[in-house]
This record gives structure tokens, C-alpha cells and sequence, in this order.
């Protein structure tokens, strides 16, 4: 028992020599730290540093607006009532041929002329700012510059809106140059196309568009820009807050009906009415769409578009068989 407390004594003695020994450690650590750190206080202290403040270059950012900001293009209830006829200029033989088209127009109901001045990403008339821009002389297959300046010029002696469509391409700063021309030549409305994939069922970024549109209307000041989408943008509810900032920016909006069926247009209309008054919304239809055309009238849409000409109806030889057969 003896042998045994005194192992048990030694023991007992060892831990607080240890934690003794740790503690001076710790303090000397200490201690060595606290010189060290202010010796090189003192170095950078006296030490020959530029202190000057760095010099720094604003960059310039594109003036892409944020989207909570709101456009200031005005909504003239006239928009909600065009009806336009596509002007179909080829093969034109005089002024008075120009003329005789324009009237025919007017004499159907249309209080509007629809002029594709792009189709199918190329020009379809002799522009003088692209001539120039590009030095390269323009084809003789296009509509002449002369024809549509009196296109423009004539429609409205007969108080008729004059209207051109044309395609967003790969060069923003050749699209503004046409866009000044046609401003220039007096056509009223500009429809900006190309944008039909920008909104879709999950949404979809806009502010690259309201930059473009806003680059256009500046660059034709003189002519009201609307901006044409696909059907399915009006379908999803998500999609009306970027419509209404897209509206803010046009002057109306257009919707693209030239490659849905009748039934599509028709479900199409019931279930985004309220929208053709609220965003003026202008369908575009091809000539030939005759169901189309006779369905919106029927849903007292009467806003319209052509984008390509009205078939002729063929002439009624029945009376001349009859006559010919006795």
C-alpha cells in the first residue's frame, strides 16, 4: 500500500509542471509576436509608398434602359382603326398606274397602305442611303426610289396612312440608316419584325429589343414604331409585364398571324380579346388568309394588316357558257 501512494503522489505533481511549462511558452510566443509586429509597423511607417489615390477611367456603358423603366411613345386611338392594304408596286408602268393601285385601295375600305420595304432579309427598293453607304449601285429589280416616294406622297393626298414593314437584321446601324430613309420619305408608321421568338412560355429577355427599338425611333423621328410578336407571347400570363414595357416603347403592337391556321386564330382570339384594345394590337395576315380575315370581322376585330396582296377574284363566266352553250 505504501509503494502504491507514493507512484500515485509523483504522478499527482506532474500535470501542473506541464501546464506551467506551456504557459511560460505561450507568454514568450507572446511577447516575441508583439516585437516583431511593431518593428514592421515601424518599417512601413517610414517606408518611401505612393499614397497618391489610383487613377481610374470611366468606361462607357451601353444605354440599355432598366426595365422598370417605362417607354413615353403615346397611344393615338387612330392605331386601333387602321385598316391597310398591301401596296403591291412591281411591275409599275407609270405614275398613273401608282395612282389607280392607290385608289383601288381606298375604293375596297382600306384607309391604309401596307409596303413590305423588307422581304426575306433584302431590300425591295432602290435605297439611296444603302446605295451610297455600301458605294455599290442598286438592282434594277427592286422597286425604284421615284415609285415610292409617290406611293407615300399620293396615299396621302387621299388621307391614307402609309405603313412599311421591315425585318430586324444582323446589322443594328443598318437597320437605323432604312428606318431614317423611310421616316424620310414620309411613311408614318415603321413595323419592326424579327423579334417574333422573344417571348415564349418561360419568358424571355427583353431589354436588348427596347434598346434596338429605342435606336430606331431615334434614328426616324418623324414615323410611329410598333414592334410585331408572335401569338404565343399574348397567351402566357407570365409574358404581360414585358408587354406592357415593350408597349410603352411603340406606339401599338402587332401580332403575327401569317402562319397559324383558322382554328389556331380563332382559339387565338378568344382567349387574348381584351388584348387588341389594350395594346392597339394590329394583326398581320396574308392576302390570301380569306378565313382568317373573315373571322376577325366577325369578332369585330376590325384592325388589319395585309402583308402580301389580295388574290383577284376570278372573273364569273357563267353567264358567257350559258350564251355560248344556246
Amino acid at each position: 500500500m505504501k509503494r502504491r501512494y507514493r507512484s500515485y503522489t509523483a504522478k499527482k505533481y506532474k500535470l501542473p509542471k506541464r501546464i506551467l511549462f506551456f504557459a511560460v511558452c505561450a507568454v514568450v510566443i507572446f511577447i516575441f509576436a508583439l516585437i516583431l509586429g511593431n518593428h514592421l509597423k515601424a518599417r512601413m511607417k517610414n517606408a518611401d509608398i505612393n499614397r497618391e489615390p489610383i487613377e481610374t477611367q470611366d468606361v462607357e456603358q451601353p444605354d440599355v434602359p432598366d426595365i422598370t423603366e417605362n417607354g413615353n411613345a403615346a397611344h393615338p386611338e387612330s392605331k386601333a382603326t387602321v385598316k391597310a392594304g398591301y401596296l403591291q408596286l412591281a411591275q409599275i408602268t407609270d405614275t398613273k398606274d401608282i395612282h389607280n393601285r392607290i385608289d383601288a385601295l381606298k375604293t375596297n375600305g382600306f384607309n391604309a397602305v401596307s409596303f413590305a420595304a423588307v422581304e426575306n432579309g433584302r431590300l425591295t427598293y432602290a435605297s439611296r442611303t444603302i446605295e451610297e453607304y455600301s458605294r455599290l449601285p442598286v438592282s434594277e429589280n427592286v422597286i425604284s426610289f421615284e415609285n415610292i416616294t409617290e406611293s407615300v406622297a399620293y396615299a396621302h393626298t387621299k388621307k391614307m396612312t402609309a405603313s412599311a414593314i421591315v425585318i430586324k437584321g444582323n446589322d443594328e446601324v443598318l437597320d437605323a440608316m432604312i428606318c431614317a430613309e423611310l421616316s424620310e420619305i414620309g411613311f408614318d408608321e415603321i413595323i419592326i419584325s424579327g423579334f417574333e421568338s422573344l417571348l415564349t412560355e418561360n419568358g424571355g429577355e427583353i431589354l436588348p429589343c427596347i434598346k434596338y427599338i429605342k435606336n430606331m425611333r431615334t434614328s426616324a423621328s418623324s414615323s410611329q414604331i410598333s414592334l410585331s410578336l408572335a401569338p404565343s407571347a399574348f397567351t402566357y400570363a407570365r409574358n404581360s409585364y414585358q408587354i406592357e414595357k415593350l408597349f410603352s416603347y411603340t406606339e401599338f403592337l402587332t401580332i403575327d398571324m401569317t402562319n397559324i391556321d383558322i382554328a389556331t386564330a380563332t382559339e387565338l382570339c378568344e382567349n387574348i380579346s381584351g388584348s387588341f384594345s389594350a395594346y392597339m394590337l394590329r394583326p398581320l395576315v396574308k392576302g390570301d388568309a380569306t378565313d382568317i380575315t373573315s373571322m376577325l370581322n366577325e369578332k369585330g376585330i376590325t384592325t388589319i394588316q395585309f402583308i402580301s396582296p389580295i388574290p383577284s377574284p376570278e372573273p364569273d363566266t357563267t353567264d358567257t357558257e350559258t350564251t355560248t352553250n344556246n
